[in-house]
């Protein structure tokens, strides 16, 4: 009897055991099971995340924005991404979506904080959305994060063109300095600098910029148009007649170059000249406001109310700016 319920016990001991394997077993099956499918979804997601994200940028290529910028959310939408986001806030920058645009690139920090490329693009882009502050933010850290001159150099430029809205002008020109130094072909920086020292009465210095451009970069349209300035600044009107034939040399289509010509032929007591020119460069130049305008307020001058009235009547629809051109002291001998 002993033996008979020894066995008895023994054998319901083992079936209970194999029982429980055989439960552990399918747990452990079924678990396998659901982690190989969630792995198989999250492989299928990332190939379409990065598929959405390929055909994004080819698509940005060929400049179909709207496309690449749903395929990029999409992605994002499957997994989030560093690159994924960081190509999202460029499309959208090139769309002018520029406050969507200044969102991604807070999360892009948040997660790298010293991305040296996103802190240049945020710069730039604060500058543009009037937030100096936030531009000079971004330049220091920048800076802080890169060790490339050409990079620090840019970013130099960037809090320069805050500071210079902060109308902190000679800590703006400091950061042009240091800019040109790291890279001394960063032509922009130096046109800048050159528009700086001049608002500051630095005549010579910003003569020498302008020679180096000038140097290196004879094409440069800023130059010429900057020169004229400089030379009307320093009571020079022959010498800024020739740079502004220069700069229409080099665009003659330059609005201000039209202008600034014809303001010095009226000066000069070349009212007719001044006229026959603006009209032959409103008849290459039709939607040029500006510069009927300017032959508005000479006609005007001339006591012709009724041809003024007509030119008037003419005018091309406005696209940006007032209605007017302030050219209060055109005959008093100043251009600004």
């Amino acid at each position: 009897m002993k033996n008979f319920l020894k066995s008895l016990f023994s054998s319901r001991h083992e079936e209970e055991g194999k029982a429980s394997v055989n439960e552990a077993a399918e747990q452990i099956q079924t678990t396998t099971t659901v982690a190989e499918n969630l792995a198989t979804e999250s492989d299928n997601a990332a190939r379409q995340a990065d598929t959405l994200k390929f055909d994004a940028i080819r698509a940005m290529n060929l400049g179909e924005m709207v496309f690449a910028t749903e395929a990029l959310r999409k992605a994002l939408e499957l997994r989030p991404e560093f690159e994924t986001r960081y190509y999202l806030a460029e499309v959208l920058v090139r769309r002018n979506l520029s406050e969507e645009a200044l969102a991604e690139m807070d999360l892009l920090l948040e997660e790298m904080p010293m991305h040296t490329a996103t802190r240049l693009n945020r710069s730039k882009l604060c500058c543009e959305l009037n937030n100096p502050d936030g531009a000079l933010e971004d330049c220091r850290e920048g800076i802080a994060s890169t060790s490339d001159p050409e990079e620090q150099a840019l970013l130099l430029y960037y809090g320069a063109v805050a500071l210079k809205d902060l109308d902190r002008h000679p800590e703006a020109i400091d950061y042009l300095t240091d800019a040109i130094e790291k890279d001394e072909s960063f032509v922009m920086a130096r046109l800048l600098r050159a528009r700086l020292l001049m608002e500051g009465a630095r005549y010579d210095e910003a003569g020498a910029d302008l020679d180096t451009i000038a140097a290196s970069h004879p094409e440069e349209e800023q130059v010429p148009l900057l020169r004229a300035r400089l030379h009307l600044l320093t009571e020079k009107p022959e010498e800024a007649m020739q740079a502004y034939t220069q700069l229409l040399e080099l665009d003659p289509f330059s609005e201000e170059g039209h202008q600034g010509m014809a303001t010095l032929m009226v000066r000069n007591g070349n009212t007719a000249e001044a006229e026959a020119f603006l009209r032959e460069a409103i008849e290459e130049l039709p939607t040029q406001r500006s510069l009927s305008l300017l032959l508005i307020d000479i006609l005007e001058h001339d006591g012709r109310m009724d041809e003024a009235a007509e030119l008037r009547a003419q005018l091309p629809e406005e696209t940006t700016g007032n209605d007017t051109v302030n050219f209060k002291n055109l005959y008093s001998g100043s251009l600004f």
